[in-house]
């Protein structure tokens, strides 16, 4: 408002990518108060919305290019966004505000297919020859960005790092602090791994990235126990992801992945995270996974893979657990290992 731009002139597109809108509750916690005592508009990007996606084109792998016809139809376009580890595209933050953030859902099949998602290249903290970075910055060049603002934070999450600018430099001097503050450096592969699924593990299918992530700590046919707060309203996932995680459990790592590499299978939404606790399941058996969640219930484990940590629990504490459970269900999963 200080440069004489009127607040009706501006608003703010939440990108949400292929997930569920912000609930209003819960933009008031993202969006700083006194943004919202201006009554500047708030838009949630909806990837199925046919009338509010335009198409400017095609990239050169193939991806049709649709984008939020708001965004297209700015003057100036500014992006925000969080960077840190993500286990497809290398980094979170830049090209991802756009793509997946503001793209349509048929936009994500080729970003987010089983072709690109099995390059080993499209791991944690890499960029150099990462299908899913190149692809995003493509698209998000394609649709335009005049200025972005990207931060780095700490594990108690305060600020370390402000980038602004251009899209692609920014981004990656971001990217740069990020690897050098957060890769840790190991020598060996351990038999037995520990991990939590951190603030994003809202449910099982966000719980993907923790345990992708330790994939390269964890030695083949090692045990991973994984520990999960899985507060969302559907603590697994939606109904797509269900179905296909129960298709993994069923078929197994290798015959999911054959399946959705076929030309004859028809892409389903959500498959990528599917897709890549496939990774997991290559490096280790399901049952060698133990997954923790006071959340999920007995029914979930049916077509979840894997044991369910609540078992270990006494039954009158199963299901319902407080953060003091943790220690013992990690004691007694490690007894029994």
């Amino acid at each position: 408002m200080d440069t004489g731009i009127s607040k009706d002139k501006i608003f703010i597109l939440v990108a949400n990518g292929t997930h569920r809108p912000l609930r209003p509750e819960e933009l008031k916690i993202m969006i700083d108060s006194c943004i919202l005592e201006l009554g500047i508009p708030i838009i949630n990007h909806d990837c199925r919305d046919e009338a509010n996606l335009v198409y400017i084109g095609n990239t050169l792998r193939n991806t049709k290019i649709l984008i939020n016809r708001y965004y297209m139809e700015a003057d100036i376009k500014i992006i925000t966004g969080l960077v840190e580890s993500h286990f497809m595209a290398g980094v979170s933050g830049g090209r991802k505000s756009i793509c997946p953030g503001l793209i349509g859902e048929e936009s994500t099949f080729v970003f987010h297919s089983a072709l690109f998602l099995a390059s080993p290249k499209a791991c944690d903290l890499n960029l150099a020859g990462n299908p899913c970075h190149e692809e995003a910055l493509a698209i998000a060049e394609k649709a335009g960005v005049d200025y972005i603002v990207n931060v780095t934070l700490d594990s108690e999450f305060k600020l370390t790092g402000v980038f602004a600018g251009d899209l692609k430099k920014a981004h990656e001097s971001a990217a740069e602090k990020v690897i050098k503050d957060t890769m840790i450096p190991i020598e060996n592969e351990f038999d037995i791994v520990i991990t939590h699924a951190g603030y994003v593990g809202i449910n099982h299918y966000q719980a993907a990235k923790a345990a992708v992530g330790v994939i390269p700590a964890l030695k083949t046919g090692g045990i991973l126990i994984e520990v999960a707060d899985n507060i969302d309203d559907d603590p697994v996932g939606s109904n797509k992801y269900r179905t296909l995680i129960h298709l993994l459990k069923l078929w197994g790592t290798e015959k999911f992945g054959q399946s959705i590499a076929s030309p004859n299978w028809i892409f389903i939404p959500e498959q990528w995270q599917v897709q890549m606790w496939g990774k997991v399941f290559a490096k280790i058996p399901p049952e060698n996974f133990i997954y923790y969640s006071p959340q999920l219930l007995v029914k979930d484990y049916e077509i979840l893979p894997g044991e369910d940590g609540n078992l270990f629990l006494a039954e009158e504490e199963r299901y319902h657990g407080t953060i003091d459970t943790i220690p013992r269900v990690i004691e007694c999963a490690l007894k029994k290992s």
